[in-house]
């Protein structure tokens, strides 16, 4: 059955909600119900703003802009990481024993070696964003897909179009402001996470006040035991990309790995057909409750800086040759 919903802008000043910590291998959120809930009884089919796990981008400057380098991860290392990529890219591409290309090859060979969340190289600025990640949730659960999102390509932006921090238009309207001040304004409740993931938190809000809103995504969730939880850590950039995702597994990964039998491989394969049939956002297959759900992103600034990650963030990696 698709899903059908009513949204309404929930009131402003909201001031705390509650969290739980993330592991190696969450994504979105571990249990929706519990993740970052805030205090309040908007209106609405989903009048709970919850965050969870962040994640974090390579950047660099472009004049007083932020431009994006590759996609998303899930800790500060993995970004990092892609910074040293980018690097090595384009030393390669740099005219051979040249300064810039030195540079380069420099940067990449610290980052490999330590930790550093911003750099020069090449003669630009370079640094590690976190990105806070928004869902909405009622009673039947987290947001699915709008209306207004399913008219996106599948595919989302041409792979050639430059994606910046502050894309114009993204945050302006009333569903946009309202969101930036329930999420400049709220606070984790004592007792909710470590003491030092809030005070981090405390920090960054101070330090960088000013919320800057970067479109939605869309992920799959997983109704389990009656709460909701990341079923992938990967994020899409419209309700078709997902979907897609999730029928591949329905159709190739089910039966070619986890070989349930032919029964169940019949009922996710009928499950796949419906939804592609439907466009549907949400399924049963096999006695198993999936949704694509929007995800929302944004960066805390200021002085047209992007927030760094926090010394508590989730961050188990070394760099590669550590």
């Amino acid at each position: 059955m698709t899903l059908r919903h009513k949204y309404v802008v929930s009131a402003p000043a909201i001031r705390e909600y509650e969290s739980v910590t993330l592991g190696a291998n969450d994504g979105v959120w571990q249990k929706l119900g519990e993740a970052l809930d805030r205090a309040h009884a908007g209106s609405g089919a989903y009048p709970v703003l919850a965050t969870a796990h962040p994640v974090f981008l390579a950047v660099e400057q472009a004049g007083i802009r932020w431009r994006v380098l590759g996609s998303a991860s899930p800790t500060p290392q993995e970004a990092r990481d892609e910074l040293a990529h980018q690097f090595l890219m384009r030393a390669a591409q740099a005219e051979p024993e040249s300064p810039v290309q030195k540079s380069y090859r420099k940067a990449a060979d610290l980052l490999d070696r330590e930790r550093h969340d911003e750099i020069r190289a090449g003669g630009g600025y370079f640094r590690v964003a976190r990105i806070e990640q928004v869902v909405r949730r009622g009673p039947n659960g987290p947001e699915p897909p709008r209306p207004a999102d399913t008219s996106r390509s599948p595919h989302g932006k041409a792979s050639s179009s430059e994606e910046f921090l502050d894309e114009v238009g993204r945050d302006l309207g009333l569903e946009a402001m309202a969101l930036k001040a329930d999420v400049a304004n709220a606070v984790t409740k004592a007792g909710a996470l470590p003491p030092e993931n809030i005070a981090d938190e405390q920090r960054g809000h101070q330090a960088y006040p000013d919320a800057v809103l970067l479109g939605t995504w869309f992920t799959i969730g997983e109704q389990v035991e009656g709460d909701w939880k990341a079923f992938t850590v990967t994020e899409y950039r419209t309700p078709a990309g997902a979907r897609i995702s999730l029928l591949r597994y329905f159709r190739d990964y089910v039966p070619r790995f986890e070989q349930p039998g032919p029964d169940a491989c019949a009922a996710y394969a009928l499950a796949a057909d419906t939804m592609e049939r439907d466009q549907l956002d949400e399924i049963t297959a096999n006695g198993r409750r999936f949704r694509i759900t929007r995800v929302e992103r944004l960066a805390r600034m200021r002085g047209g800086l992007p927030e760094p990650p926090r010394p508590s963030d989730f961050d188990p990696y070394p760099p590669p040759a550590a």
